[in-house]
């Protein structure tokens, strides 16, 4: 749904179509990284409550380092969805240093099982909520194609999300 999310937004003024075209990918990109940025947010904020905040300062601070290079190199190839897609490996990185570290101090085998299982579970879930949604838009961009730009995205939005909610609160 990104299209339809950033044209809804958005697109006014000199921020038209093509804008909106060259924007929504990027977005989809960075959505693709959600799990990693908020893991990176929630395992650093247990690392503050042990009162260590220079261990994920200095693992943020190298991982952005040693991910430079993927930057350069997805930009040049991808262009800005190139630098989205290097955010989302340098996050979730980040996460995974910070988790193996945090393991090794604390050697909780036991919760990395339930986390494991809890991940696939949410993965699957989101998964068929993401499929449901994407048929949804599907349909439901055919039939509003003529009622105009916003009103025609809103009801697209509308219709997938709620389908998409719906399927995912029942699973």
């Amino acid at each position: 749904l990104s299209r339809e999310i950033i044209c809804t937004l958005f697109q006014s003024g000199k921020f038209d179509a093509a804008a909106t075209a060259a924007t929504a990918p990027v977005l989809s990109v960075y959505l693709l990284g959600a799990f990693g940025f908020s893991a990176v947010m929630i395992i650093n904020r247990s690392f503050y409550a042990m009162q260590n905040t220079v261990l994920p300062m200095a693992v943020s601070t190298v991982t952005a380092l040693l991910t430079l290079p993927l930057y350069w190199i997805f930009a040049k190839e991808m262009g800005a969805s190139g630098i989205a897609l290097a955010a989302v490996f340098c996050m979730t990185a980040q996460f995974l240093v910070l988790y193996l570290l945090w393991l090794r101090k604390f050697r909780e085998k036991e919760s990395t099982v339930r986390l494991v299982r809890i991940f696939l579970k949410a993965l699957g879930i989101t998964a068929i909520g993401s499929g449901c949604c994407w048929g949804i838009k599907i349909l439901t961009a055919t039939v509003t194609a003529g009622w105009g730009t916003l009103m025609g995205n809103l009801m697209v939005l509308a219709a997938s999300s709620l389908a998409a909610l719906l399927v995912v609160f029942f699973l």
